[in-house]
């Protein structure tokens, strides 16, 4: 899928929340990404997937504002999981980025539900 970003969100406790993003993750988007890492983080809340199944093109720029939500919701003892499938182009560049010390990474969303689910 391409074209532009639109994220819907799921919550799956009332610490917790799943984000769907579709579309594609340029720098132009990073904004957008941002804005709703800082309104989570405002919540109060613990955990969060990122679910990048559904986005084209991912550039550094979205994926450095998640890892940055990371090293925040790291030191309150939350956790940000993102799916984005093994051989995906989101999760080649959080390897070759080393972002995989602050962002959990896992094949599905609901993979990563189960490791927020109890997160409080």
């Amino acid at each position: 899928m391409s074209g532009k970003l639109t994220i819907s969100t799921e919550a799956v406790t009332s610490a917790s929340t799943v984000w769907t993003l579709r579309g594609d993750m340029t720098a132009a988007d990073a904004a957008v990404v941002e804005a709703e890492c800082e309104r989570f983080m405002a919540e109060g809340k613990a955990g969060v997937v990122v679910d990048l199944s559904e986005v084209g093109v991912v550039t550094s720029a979205g994926l450095g504002a998640v890892a940055d939500m990371a090293r925040v919701l790291r030191s309150r003892n939350g956790r940000v999981v993102v799916a984005a499938g093994g051989e995906s182009e989101a999760a080649k560049l959080i390897t070759m980025l080393g972002l995989k010390e602050w962002l959990s990474l896992v094949e599905t969303a609901a993979e990563g539900k189960r490791m927020v689910v109890t997160l409080k």
